[in-house]
């Protein structure tokens, strides 16, 4: 049990000077820059000259 305790403590400090080390990091080199914002793509639009008939396939016997 104590050495659990040992082991997880360490792990702790472990993390915790690498999450210091990073903010250090990133405090060093200064502000990141923003990403573009994403546009929408467009919206589907039907190809031209392109029906659909509702209920129906294309090709085969009805």
């Amino acid at each position: 049990m104590e050495q659990s305790r040992r082991t997880f403590e360490a792990a702790a400090r472990l993390a915790a000077r690498l999450q210091h080390g990073m903010r250090e990091r990133a405090v060093a080199r200064g502000p990141r820059p923003q990403p573009a914002p994403v546009t929408a793509s467009p919206p589907h639009t039907q190809q031209p000259g392109v029906q659909h008939t509702p209920g129906r396939t294309a090709g085969g016997v009805a």
